[in-house]
């Protein structure tokens, strides 16, 4: 077990560490100019390794030392003007017609010597008890550790240890209650760490008690190491110099919202183990694996794809070839999944790099053809429609972001992709292996299904790879894109439960048993269709579930204990959502409910219904935002 020791120790023992690593150096508080945001010489040791450098000194300054006194006021005006260090880590800034960079980043072409050398050159120091005002509240206030990237400030630690009665929450407090949210250094920073000899949180906006801090951990809690702490992986894994400027490159990301303040988005620490990973078996294995992402609501999966997506797109064979030539993201239903297509957008940094075809153009094909959208989101009904171009590519590879694998890819639209994935000859010849002869049997189409899915897999084994993300997967799931049957990275229900992003619902689990009376007729024609039990069963069960006497009488108890036991909770805010059997269902029910609101509690509340395209009842056409109304639909339903 090793010994826990105190605050100070714990402090020391980290920073000895990282001082120790490559690219990395320990510096003092002296040495930084707390007014000027900088080590002005550790900046000058990364700038005399550009060959431009020198030849910047002789275009008009003094000498070195005025170089770098323009360079260091031009990066503070503009920070001051509102740009992020972010964006001046990874562009750099103009001086006199030549760029300056800031830091360099692990060059995408092997032969870019000079990038790799300038790569190698990256200076990390990290610095104990570090001033960062000498104004107002924060006046000779110390943090415990502080990170800085060629003289630069990027990352803030508080740290605390359990034996000594401190713990995380109270590296949370001191942040929010003892670090001015306006301070200029702290505004400046990439993200900021709360953690102790156990746990690790993180923000990157500081807003006094309002400050949000999301979990950085490995598991709920973290495993025990032989010889270390629990949090060790923070300065032996993510605070590395490699993995550093891996995130600043290809993970941190400065959101600028329609209202507030920009602010900055930094991984957790499951999305940065999933993509990492993910990348580093591509490198190793090359195109035609599959992938399966098992990650819980509250997760952040929509982030963990849109991340893996851009890395993807930019991932380079030895040759400096791209290693897939498109990534294409599917997503099983536009209304649900907008905000995949947003938050790509969103982190979009060259213009066209993402071509969004889930309305306006019918054929994904186009899009591939037009050439120049690294990355192409769509639905999986034109990605049906694509797959012979896919095919047609001689020499192509695409990569293939499945979102909610654990219904993508199903009835219909699963039976075009498989026909035109392979030729017939080939899925009948590879799918006979599984030993599945009858596709007329209902019990076997489920089977028959995933074997062609999976013969058309191994076929085309070197040309497309299947990444698949779900909260939720069937057994069919695992058997697709799963390793041996398993997940390739796991984020549990059971962690997001317990690090509170989502409810345990089966805290308050009730069952309802399903009772109805079979009548016995004797007098049955001849003719009368049999049935197998268990298909008997299926169709005696629909038949009652639609049944309007049954569909009332759910929806009237459902209705009557949501507001009398549940309407009031989580600050009024409470909503409940019905999940059905089918489209026609979910407007059936959403009838019933809104009879029962109207009748028993006054309308007070709504509901509304989601559902894809258009359901026709009894002669009556329904879509989602025909019933709700008010322009609700898509993903307005679960923001109203």
């Amino acid at each position: 077990m090793f010994e826990l020791l105190n605050e100070t120790l714990f402090e020391k023992h980290m920073a000895e560490y990282l001082a120790g690593s490559k690219m990395y150096n320990q510096r003092t508080p002296k040495d930084f100019n707390i007014q000027k945001l900088v080590d002005s010489d550790m900046l000058l040791q990364f700038l005399r390794e550009q060959p431009i450098w020198q030849k910047l000194i002789n275009q008009g300054f003094a000498d070195e030392q005025d170089a770098l006194n323009i360079v260091i006021e031009t990066i503070n005006t503009k920070i001051n003007r509102g740009e992020s260090l972010l964006s001046l880590l990874k562009n750099g800034f103009m001086l006199q017609g030549r760029r300056i960079r800031l830091a360099a980043f692990k060059p995408e072409m092997t032969l870019d010597d000079d990038a790799d050398h300038l790569y190698q050159k990256n200076i990390f120091s990290v610095v104990r008890q570090m001033k960062y005002s000498t104004l107002g509240f924060d006046k000779e206030n110390e943090l415990d550790l502080c990170i800085l990237l060629n003289g630069l400030p990027i990352i803030t630690l508080e740290l605390k240890n359990e034996a000594t009665g401190q713990t995380v929450v109270n590296a949370m407090h001191q942040y929010q209650t003892n670090r001015h949210p306006q301070n200029r250094m702290l505004r400046t920073c990439l993200v900021h760490f709360a953690m102790d000899n156990n746990r690790v949180m993180m923000t990157t906006k500081l807003a006094g008690n309002n400050t949000q801090f999301l979990p950085f951990n490995k598991e709920t809690v973290n495993p025990q190491v032989e010889g270390d702490y629990p949090t060790c992986y923070m300065w032996k894994e993510v605070l590395q110099a490699d993995s550093l400027l891996n995130l600043i490159q290809h993970f941190i990301k400065r959101i600028t919202p329609k209202k507030g303040e920009p602010f900055y988005i930094f991984p957790r620490y499951h999305q940065l183990r999933c993509v990492r990973n993910i990348i580093s078996d591509v490198r190793e294995k090359g195109v035609g694996q599959t992938y399966l992402v098992q990650h819980s609501a509250g997760s952040g999966k929509t982030k963990s794809m849109s991340w893996l997506a851009f890395q993807l797109a930019n991932l380079q064979n030895a040759d400096n070839t791209p290693v897939f030539d498109s990534v294409i993201m599917i997503t099983d239903r536009i209304v649900l999944d907008r905000n995949i297509a947003d938050e790509i957008k969103g982190m979009e940094e060259v213009a066209g790099t993402v071509k969004d075809i889930r309305k306006g153009s019918r054929n994904l094909a186009k899009a591939l053809a037009e050439g120049g959208h690294r990355i192409i989101i769509s639905t999986e009904q034109k990605f049906s429609f694509a797959l012979p171009k896919l095919k047609e590519a001689a020499g192509s590879h695409f990569a293939v972001i499945i979102d909610e694998a654990h219904t993508a890819f199903g009835k219909q639209a699963s039976h075009d992709v498989r026909q035109v994935l392979t030729d017939k000859s080939e899925l009948r010849e590879t799918v006979e292996e599984f030993g599945i002869e009858s596709r007329e049997a209902e019990n076997n189409m489920q089977d028959q299904m995933l074997a062609e899915l999976q013969a058309a897999r191994s076929i085309n084994s070197g040309h497309i790879s299947y990444f698949a993300f779900t909260a939720t997967p069937k057994s069919q799931t695992f058997a697709l894109y799963g390793r041996n049957g398993k997940a390739f990275d796991t984020y549990s229900m059971k962690q997001a439960i317990e690090e509170g992003f989502i409810l345990d619902v089966l805290k308050n689990y009730t069952t309802f048993q399903t009772m109805f009376e079979l009548v016995s007729k004797v007098d049955l024609p001849e003719d009368t269709p049999e049935y197998e039990k268990q298909n008997a069963l299926r169709l005696m069960m629909q038949y009652v579930n639609q049944h309007p006497y049954v569909i009332n009488y759910k929806a009237n108890m459902m209705v009557d204990y949501f507001m009398q036991h549940s309407a009031q909770k989580m600050k009024g805010q409470a909503k409940a959502i019905v999940v059905t059997s089918s489209r026609a269902n979910a407007i059936l029910f959403h009838q019933a409910i809104t009879r029962r609101l109207k009748e028993k509690y006054n309308g007070e509340v709504k509901a509304l219904v989601a559902f894809s395209g258009e359901v026709e009842i009894n002669g009556n056409k329904y879509t989602e935002e025909k019933i709700n109304g008010f322009g609700i639909k898509d993903n307005g339903i679960y923001g109203a």
